[in-house]
């Protein structure tokens, strides 16, 4: 992709998945996880829900309408607002410490 096209959105969300590629961190950690969304995708949209400081409503429906996000993501579609709002409440403390580093 040109750096042309890149949005800020799509410039900052492989921003958050570049450190947890390196930082080993594991897509889906557990062996009986549901490879559907995963722990990159979970914090790539609570970050950008972060940046912007909006809803987790708002923040699904906007990266919705994102093709080429949600394709960096590897995922198909934006997950529902809940499982967004549960998965950043399971994560809230391990994963937070090691973005932050």
């Amino acid at each position: 992709m040109d750096e042309k096209e890149r949005t800020v959105y799509y410039r900052f969300v492989e921003q958050v998945i570049n450190p947890l590629r390196f930082a080993h961190v594991r897509r889906f950690p557990h062996k009986h996880d549901p490879k559907k969304y995963g722990v990159w995708a979970h914090a790539a949209l609570f970050a950008l829900k972060q940046l912007e400081n909006k809803t987790y409503r708002f923040i699904i429906d906007m990266v919705s309408e994102m093709p080429r996000i949600l394709a960096l993501l590897e995922i198909e579609q934006a997950p529902h607002w809940t499982t967004l709002h549960k998965a950043v409440q399971r994560l809230q403390g391990a994963l937070a410490g090691r973005l932050v580093a």
